[in-house]
């Protein structure tokens, strides 16, 4: 996965056929303020989406979807843990 750009959304690479799958899952058009934490933010809601059993597809839009959520605000990476599993005691 390339999560470098996430202004352009992601690239998921599946080799679990043998051969190469490439799948664009495009970033949604937000305002963005703040990139700090959208890395964290992507590699969170990958693996939350991946451990419940999503596709990579599906959990890459999960991620690009989480680091939108936080570019939107300015250093405020807790308001997506407050808004997806309340009472963490974050924000």
């Amino acid at each position: 996965m390339d999560h470098r750009a996430p202004a352009e959304g992601a690239t998921v690479f599946d080799r679990r056929s043998g051969e190469v799958a490439l799948t664009h899952v495009p970033a949604p058009l937000i305002d963005a303020v703040d990139p700090t934490g959208i890395g964290d933010a992507f590699g969170a809601g990958y693996v939350g989406a991946w451990l419940n059993g999503a596709e990579p597809d599906d959990a890459t839009g999960g991620a690009v979807r989480s680091g939108s959520v936080v570019s939107r605000t300015v250093g405020r990476a807790s308001v997506i843990l407050t808004s997806i599993v309340p009472n963490t005691g974050c924000g």
